[in-house]
């Protein structure tokens, strides 16, 4: 298999999962951080961050939303267009 990108975040990665298209690559960061990486565009965007480091993302397709899970005890939904918080549980 040739490898066809290659990213690199600024913190290890614990998460990632991909957007139904597969031209993004969502990624929950040690640093608290949700990163998104546009494969097409080759660059990375910051979608937003929790107070403790993120464990896991899922892209939920059906809404277009990004959920993000902390160990903070937060889940949050995250409309990627808008880069905003949508709805925040503890």
């Amino acid at each position: 298999m040739d490898l066809q990108a290659s990213l690199a975040a600024e913190a290890p990665s614990l998460c990632a999962n991909w957007h139904e298209d597969m031209t993004k690559l969502y990624a929950g960061l040690i640093s608290n951080e949700i990163q998104e990486f546009d494969i097409e565009m080759n660059k990375e965007c910051l979608i937003g961050r929790h107070s403790e480091p993120v464990k896991d993302v899922f892209w939920m397709s059906k809404t277009g939303v990004l959920c993000s899970v902390s160990f903070d005890k937060v889940i949050r939904f995250w409309d990627v267009r808008q880069s905003g918080i949508l709805v925040r549980l503890d």
